[in-house]
């Protein structure tokens, strides 16, 4: 159930953080939706856009300190350009921040108009990973541009030290190159990926879904852009077939 108000001592406990300047925190929390309705408050769309860039250099951090190993002839890697790029998807992608929002329980806290509020948007992943990076993004500015102190912090917002680490065999590149080489595997034929709608939101924020359709089956899926549509929407469609 949300919260019908923001609590800045249930965020920061939830965060293990302490902000040094509050309105960082409150702004991240603020949908460009609710700004609409409250012109004197400032959305989280540039924290957003911040967050977004240094939660991608937290993990590659991560994935130098484990997988990877300087000598005097250079960089030896555990894994190849394309897996190591799936592993950081894997990490960052919507499903998995969005499901890490749910589990701190910060979503409730989120600052929509009213119109939202009713139907819901707040719930939903696309929000809720918009959310996830806001957050670092304002840590990130609050600490100064501390690099080693946000990552820190976002290592344990996305709980990355329990984290399995995969063999190079195991590591799935996409979920529509799966469900691709399924369907070439089953009869040769590829799915068949539609628009099934693109809504623009009252806060610009986009919503695509589309529609998946493989084996005789047909599945939708919502993302920000087509491109993570479809991969939501291949991932729905592989589980919902199985192995």
């Amino acid at each position: 159930m949300k919260s019908t108000s923001f609590n800045q001592t249930a965020i920061e406990n939830a965060l293990g953080y302490r902000f040094r300047n509050p309105a960082l925190l409150r702004q991240a929390f603020t949908r460009s939706s609710y700004r609409n309705e409250h012109p004197e408050c400032l959305d989280n769309e540039v924290s957003e856009l911040i967050g977004d860039s240094v939660l991608s250099l937290t993990v590659l951090s991560w994935f130098r300190e484990t997988y990877m190993t300087v000598t005097e002839n250079g960089l030896l890697t555990d894994f190849d350009e394309g897996q190591l790029s799936a592993l950081k998807n894997g990490l960052v992608n919507k499903q998995h921040l969005a499901e890490r929002m749910r589990q701190l329980n910060l979503g409730q806290y989120l600052l929509v108009s009213r119109g939202d509020y009713g139907t819901g948007i707040w719930q939903e992943n696309s929000v809720l990973e918009d959310l996830f990076e806001s957050i670092i993004g304002a840590i990130y500015i609050d600490t100064g541009c501390d690099f080693n102190a946000v990552s820190a912090i976002v290592r344990r917002m996305l709980d990355i030290a329990k984290m399995p680490l995969p063999e190079a065999k195991n590591i799935r590149l996409s979920w529509k190159n799966e469900l691709q080489e399924r369907t070439q595997r089953a009869d040769n034929s590829l799915p068949l990926y539609k628009t099934v709608s693109d809504i623009t939101r009252p806060d610009n924020s986009h919503c695509v879904t589309v529609s998946c359709t493989a084996f005789g089956i047909t599945v939708t899926a919502t993302g920000k852009n087509r491109k993570s549509a479809e991969e939501s929407a291949a991932r729905e469609m592989c589980e919902k077939v199985g192995e």
